[in-house]
């Protein structure tokens, strides 16, 4: 009797039977890293929007020539300050040569209702420029900003015309008894 070339069938049985194994072992290992992979995404892209939060509100609070909410010692989720405007006077531009650089604005951070996803809340940026001038502060003809930011309560991320509104961060949730700024 002459031995066949090939494979039994009790080692075709053996190795679809090892194989299995490998395969399910292959497949947990797969969901397991997909997993976590998906997990750091999401932990990345939140610490990123409020990386991207934390430095609008630095560059901006860094130029800024008067800040009016929150008062001195107090805490809030909302941040009122402007750039180039005399803190006490209101009078604009402040300094005349750094208007490229710093032009007279005001800016609004606050936390608000987030309409792409309900029952959240948002961190939005509300800004403007001031209506220009040729007068430097103190000089005649100078303007002078009343002080008056035009976002009205309950209206965080809406625009209300002539002004820029960005989303800075989803899910902003400060902890019980925290503000936001102080």
């Amino acid at each position: 009797m002459e031995k066949s070339r090939g494979f039994s069938l009790i080692e075709l049985m053996v190795a679809v039977f090892i194989f299995s194994f490998m395969a399910a072992s292959m497949a947990t290992i797969y969901s397991t890293a997909h997993r976590h992979m998906l997990q750091n995404y999401r932990a990345n892209a939140v610490k990123t929007t409020m990386l991207l939060g934390m430095r609008a509100i630095q560059n901006n609070l860094a130029s800024a020539t008067r800040v009016d909410t929150p008062a001195f010692g107090a805490q809030g989720n909302v941040l009122d300050f402007a750039t180039n405007v005399d803190r006490v006077t209101g009078c604009y531009p402040v300094n005349q040569a750094a208007v490229a650089i710093s032009p007279p604005a005001w800016h609004h951070f606050c936390m608000g209702s987030d309409t792409a996803m309900p029952g959240t809340q948002a961190l939005f940026y509300h800004t403007a420029l001031l209506p220009g001038s040729a007068a430097a502060c103190g000089q005649p003809g100078s303007p002078v900003w009343n002080g008056v930011y035009p976002v009205p309560p309950g209206s965080c991320g809406l625009n209300m015309g002539g002004q820029t509104v960005i989303k800075l961060s989803q899910h902003v949730a400060p902890l019980p008894g925290q503000m936001l700024f102080s």
